[in-house]
């Protein structure tokens, strides 16, 4: 007799859905920044909050989010030389790698947020068939050390991009808690079922 493989279908259905996300961003991004931006994903994993805000760069470039109707508070991590290399295409510049990593400007923050919205609403959009999501900017913080969005222990979903633009090379992260995705990830499944099953 076969194991249940019902544990591992989540991850699987998971990791597949944020593949499709990852592809269709790097298609949105490259047409916006009007030059080749890829992106791959590094890894796709569960890591307890305490853990995720320590390894974060500093000086970081974080977006808080929130997305409707789902709890909890999201966070969009930006590598710093990244974000600047994204500012300075958007300014007309050739994308080219920023070599010193300095604090946002308001202009430049304001730039920047244009393409996290872009990435967070696609985000939204590849949830769209299990249930229609609205995302928040909530604010921006610059060092790891000083978020408290959730409790140390909360488990949280991080999704790490390697993202080249120009001859820029560094990662992007998108990280939520389990339990905000918990109800998605359940009808997925049953999305899935009713799917193989024939039913509207």
């Amino acid at each position: 007799e076969h194991p249940p493989v019902q544990p591992r279908e989540p991850s699987r259905r998971l990791r597949l859905r944020h593949e499709e996300f990852i592809r269709a961003l790097s298609a949105r991004l490259s047409i916006y920044m009007r030059l080749e931006f890829s992106l791959q994903m590094s890894k796709l994993h569960t890591i307890p909050y305490k853990k995720f805000t320590e390894a974060l760069p500093n000086p970081a470039c974080l977006s808080l989010f929130k997305t409707e109707p789902l709890r909890g508070i999201g966070i969009l991590d930006i590598h710093p030389r990244l974000g600047l290399t994204i500012v300075d295409r958007l300014l007309g510049g050739p994308g080219q790698s920023a070599t010193a990593v300095h604090e946002f400007s308001e202009i430049e923050m304001a730039l920047l947020d244009q393409a996290t919205q872009l990435i967070l609403g696609e985000w939204c959009s590849h949830w769209a068939d299990v249930q229609e999501l609205s995302f928040t900017l909530l604010g921006h913080e610059n060092n790891g050390q000083f978020l408290q969005t959730a409790a140390h222990d909360t488990i949280m979903l991080a999704l790490v991009m390697d993202a080249k633009l120009g001859d820029c090379s560094e990662k992007i992260q998108i990280a939520l808690p389990c339990s905000t995705l918990e109800p998605h990830i359940r009808k997925l499944g049953q999305a899935t079922e009713l799917g193989a099953e024939g039913v509207p």
